[in-house]
């Protein structure tokens, strides 16, 4: 799942890259490629949405992996405090941040409610981290749930984008 989310993410990245040169007038639709083969037509807004979370979700990828790799170092060592937790809660929080403009800004219903899930479910992460902060299997359990939810999140607006 996580690589089909690299790939869908990789690949929007490169006709995002492609389509910059375009010379299509801002308003024109853009044709783009969907899974099955065919091409579909996208609107301005749409695409700049897309390309708006896909950027995000990627920067925000990057930025979570370590941090839920150091949290689990920690988290396996019974003496020690697990520090981790606080810099997970600021790269979701940041996340949050940048997520929301994107969500108010779309003009796709479906995707604007798909950005509006995945933001309550951001912020119910965030939660979460402070309530189970000493808790060791429960903060486990959340930040395996974070990564899955956040590689869902990502098909789900990629599918939606037909990207």
């Amino acid at each position: 799942m996580r690589r089909i989310a690299a790939i869908a993410a990789l690949g929007a990245a490169l006709m995002g890259v492609a389509s910059c040169g375009s010379e299509q007038p801002p308003s024109a639709p853009t044709a783009v490629a969907d899974r099955d083969g065919g091409v579909k037509q996208v609107p301005p807004e749409k695409k700049a949405t897309c390309e708006a979370f896909t950027a995000v979700e990627a920067q925000t990828t990057a930025a979570v992996r370590p941090v839920i790799d150091r949290l689990m170092q920690q988290l396996s060592d019974p003496a020690g405090t697990p520090t981790a937790v606080d810099d997970l809660t600021t790269v979701l929080t940041a996340y949050a941040k940048e997520l929301l403009p994107i969500a108010d800004a779309a003009t796709d219903p479906k995707l604007q409610a798909t950005l509006r899930e995945e933001l309550e479910l951001v912020r119910k992460a965030r939660a979460d981290l402070d309530a189970t902060k000493a808790d060791r299997v429960k903060l486990r359990e959340l930040t395996d749930k974070i990564m899955e939810k956040r590689m869902d999140a990502a098909d789900t607006v990629q599918n939606l984008c037909h990207l």
